[in-house]
């Protein structure tokens, strides 16, 4: 599939792509937005993967597939969700009206699929869909972050807080990118129920 991808720095860390051990330290170009391709393949126990990164160069271009397995989607052991999250994807992008026409065309998936996908999201509480029974929706994502996530300057104070934590207690963390998972959970414990 090809996807948006913002960075902020020259550097990004895959670790929700790839189910092995995270590719850390990946070397982009100047911060900003880039178009990401990824492509895998089964090599029988394992997958090979191909990322490439451009520039996208201003030009937002909602996430779009490039193939689909041939397998029906019904046939999974939750269907539709890998469908109902490609649309979650699209919606985070794009959001607002799209015909189910090209939602299926850019997806790769019948336009009933799309319906069942987009029941499916509904049921998961993970898009706000208008109305299923027109060809033409608007649908927009679910916010699941936390409160202080959604306020920028929320998150900036959680940072900064975080980030002094951390050099009172001698934890290394890279001043500019991303707090890893694991130092934000010992910052929650430290903090207690209030924090």
């Amino acid at each position: 599939m090809e996807s948006p991808f913002p960075t902020a720095g020259h550097c990004a860390d895959l670790t929700q792509v790839i189910a092995e051990a995270p590719m850390q330290g990946v070397r982009l170009g100047p911060p900003g937005l880039y178009r990401a391709r990824i492509h895998r393949k089964c090599l029988g126990d394992r997958w090979e993967w191909l990322l490439q990164f451009w520039p996208a160069n201003g030009v937002l271009d909602p996430p779009r597939r490039l193939s689909r397995d041939s397998r029906p989607l019904d046939e999974d052991s939750e269907p539709y969700a890998r469908a109902a999250m490609d649309l979650v994807a699209h919606a985070l992008w794009s959001p607002g009206q799209a015909t189910k026409a090209a939602l299926a065309e850019r997806l790769l998936m019948p336009v009933h699929e799309i319906d069942a996908a987009l029941e499916y999201a509904l049921r998961r509480g993970l898009l706000h869909v208008d109305d299923l029974t027109t060809e033409t929706i608007s649908m927009s994502p679910v916010d699941r972050r936390p409160p202080e996530e959604r306020d920028p300057s929320a998150a900036r104070e959680r940072r900064a807080a975080i980030q002094a934590w951390a050099k009172a207690n001698g934890v290394k963390i890279n001043q500019r990118g991303n707090i890893p998972p694991a130092v934000e959970e010992q910052f929650r414990r430290h903090q207690g129920p209030l924090g």
